[in-house]
């Protein structure tokens, strides 16, 4: 927050302007007001990136067409101003009455219901659940990050303003370090009328942008054939496919115990989704064994 006696002296692209700052106006309960002062320390803002699709078609990926059909062209290619300060007193603030985001900044109510998401993010309230809570482990993949990637690949229809929305509640009343979501949190603020005057302001610029130095940041490079990784390379060159743009990759063999991991976890939900097929299936030529079977195969899991 910008103090009230001397500006900030913070560089490059924060803007400070100094200001009366009186927390009473922004937290007005006392106990709130201190967790949220504590709450602070360890609470940190994800920068925010954003991806230009209309690039990677051009460099022959495929990703964006799911990212399209799942309907998430809007949020993932989002950009303009945040301001750490209002976005962290959003999440403490932050509980969800049925089924709407509300919070409280700078004496304004604000809310996220459905015109919302559509307005800002294109998202409407339709598609399967497709996955279980999100939680706040950061460096490692969870099942349900592994159950979202599976929707996005097989063009299942996903809420993703229920995904979205159960990760806000998560990271905001969770011991997660990471606050997301700082761009779309602050059109909505100045959308419902936030005074985000003399706010720490932060801008998109080149350094937000997920374009061909992220893929060279992350092993891949260019070949006559597309884009591959480093390792896949002289495979690249001497059979003249690109493995990292084949659909259909049949021959692949985990190495890795992450690899390993994903293969199991994707391996057992396919099983589930054909054993669910073939339930219903069954359900509509009922035979004398159907209930048995359908009992077999409800107490089936996953993992």
């Amino acid at each position: 927050m910008a103090s009230s006696s001397h500006p900030s002296i913070d560089r490059g692209k924060v803007v400070v302007a100094a200001r009366n700052a009186d927390l009473s106006g922004w937290i007005s309960d006392e106990e709130t007001r201190l967790e949220f002062l504590r709450w602070t320390k360890f609470k940190h803002i994800v920068p925010h990136k954003d991806l230009n699709l209309e690039l990677f078609e051009k460099e022959g990926f495929h990703f964006q067409e799911w990212i399209e059909t799942q309907g998430l062209s809007t949020l993932v290619q989002m950009k303009g101003d945040w301001y750490p300060d209002l976005v962290r007193v959003f999440y403490i603030n932050m509980r969800k009455r049925d089924g709407v985001l509300h919070s409280r900044v700078k004496g304004v109510n604000v809310h996220i219901d459905n015109d919302v998401w559509f307005q800002l993010a294109g998202l409407k309230a339709e598609g399967l659940f497709s996955h279980l809570r999100l939680v706040q482990v950061q460096d490692r993949m969870t099942i349900e990050e592994v159950f979202l990637l599976y929707a996005i690949k097989n063009d299942v229809p996903t809420n993703w303003m229920e995904v979205i929305k159960d990760h806000m509640i998560d990271v905001g009343t969770k011991h997660a370090r990471h606050l997301p979501y700082a761009v779309f949190i602050s059109k909505i603020l100045t959308l419902q009328g936030v005074d985000v005057s003399g706010e720490k302001k932060r801008s998109c610029n080149y350094s937000n942008v997920i374009n061909r130095n992220t893929l060279t940041s992350i092993g891949l490079v260019k070949t006559t054939k597309g884009w591959c990784f480093k390792d896949e390379e002289k495979m690249v060159q001497s059979s003249g496919s690109t493995p990292a743009l084949n659909e259909d990759r049949t021959n692949f063999v985990p190495e890795t115990n992450f690899e390993r991991f994903v293969v199991e976890k994707l391996t057992r939900l396919e099983q589930k989704i054909d054993a669910l097929h073939e339930k219903k299936n069954k359900n509509d030529s009922p035979t004398e064994d159907s209930s048995e079977e359908s009992s077999e195969e409800d107490s089936m899991e996953i993992f």
